[in-house]
């Protein structure tokens, strides 16, 4: 297990990720492809990556929404919203593992330091379920009621410490031990739910739509308490830690933002971006941020605040009146940004900035995931 860890951490090409150290080798597909929940036809679509051509289609029943890759390569789960279920796919076979029950409307899912677990959070039954992937075991604990998002809070060797859970309908954060027991539920601001943790400053931080709409920094010690907010011009629903852990970015739907967090100085630089910015990307000194109501992909210049985002038109998303969400995931040199409305993918290509291929056939594309031999995408982490 070390050694297939190593490989798909650092992908270096003296590894063969084709051999373990353990007599039950794992078997790697051969050739890295990606694959989509098609929410409306009940199955994930998969694509080669290098030709965008599609492979083969895989039944998941049930409205398969979320699904992500093991970083190795070798596996693929999917949430099926409709169906209380997390199947988990052998992408070598592209056959259904495992189908493991869990609770109402399992909606995001995080997948913890070993590799060898994911957290699920169940909003219909106010639950996360904690299942093993080599085998679906399943473990659940009750949290509190409404969506959920999650931080994995680690040690300083890179172990689960914590999991936070944010209870958008309680307004608490339950925190979990690495063995799924509720440790406590802590009282923040209203509606939590963008949630990342910074093993850099050792702090948890909460997106709040409270009077002042910041984000909550919470310490993960005895307490688990909020520790001091960062007033934001608007609602963020959606914050990521940049790996280094000094910066983060928030997605400011409602005043059509993206906000560049100092996380040591606790400062906010605020960059335009377009209308009801949702899910995003930073790929150096540019951020692709993908918009929910307009066709389009923002690309904006980190460097200038004061720009212009360009625009690159892409397929429509599901509006519900003046909301929706939209999803993208980066690959190397390529954004995978769902139509959901369109039933389409298109891919972007990041150095010219130009869509250069659209995947269609997919009814309600939502979900991406990319996998390969030692080489998989989990999203946060």
């Amino acid at each position: 297990m070390k050694q297939r860890l190593v490989c798909a951490l650092l992908v270096l090409t003296a590894c063969d990720p084709g051999i373990a150290d353990t007599p039950d080798a794992q078997v790697y597909p051969p050739a890295t492809r990606v694959f989509v929940a098609g929410a409306l036809d009940h199955r994930i679509h998969v694509f080669d990556l290098e030709t965008l051509e599609p492979v083969t289609s895989i039944a998941v029943p049930n409205g398969p929404t979320e699904v992500h890759a093991t970083p190795d390569g070798s596996l693929v789960w999917v949430l099926t919203r409709d169906g209380a279920a997390v199947a988990i796919i052998d992408t070598a076979t592209l056959t259904v593992r495992h189908q493991v029950q869990v609770g109402a409307r399992p909606t995001h899912s995080f997948i913890d330091p070993s590799y060898e677990r994911i957290w699920v959070g169940n909003d219909g039954s106010g639950d996360v379920s904690r299942i093993e992937l080599a085998d679906g075991a399943e473990t659940r604990v009750l949290t509190g009621n409404g969506h959920k998002k999650m931080a994995i809070v680690t040690d300083q060797d890179g172990a689960l410490r914590f999991v936070y859970v944010s209870n958008i309908a309680d307004s608490t954060i339950s925190v979990l031990d690495p063995a799924a027991a509720l440790v406590t539920n802590v009282s923040v601001g209203l509606s939590p739910h963008g949630m990342d943790y910074s093993s850099l400053t050792g702090r948890v931080y909460n997106c709040s739509g409270d009077d002042e709409n910041s984000v909550e920094v919470m310490s993960p010690d005895a307490a688990h308490a909020v520790v001091s907010r960062i007033p934001l011009p608007g609602r963020c629903g959606y914050i990521h830690v940049e790996p280094d852990g000094r910066t983060a970015f928030a997605s400011i739907g409602t005043e059509n933002l993206l906000a560049r967090i100092d996380l040591e100085a606790e400062t906010v630089e605020t960059l335009r971006a377009g209308e009801l910015p949702d899910k995003f990307e930073i790929v150096g000194e540019r951020a692709f941020v993908a918009n929910v109501t307009e066709p389009t992909v923002s690309v904006v210049d980190l460097r200038d605040p004061t720009a212009e985002p360009r625009s690159i038109e892409i397929g429509a998303a599901v509006v519900h009146g003046d909301h929706g969400h939209r999803g993208m995931r980066l690959f190397g040199d390529r954004v995978f940004v769902p139509n959901e409305a369109d039933h389409t993918v298109s891919v972007i290509d990041v150095e010219t900035e130009a869509v250069i291929a659209t995947l269609d056939g997919i009814m309600g594309p939502s979900g991406i995931a990319i996998a390969g031999a030692g080489v998989g995408t989990t999203y946060p982490r």
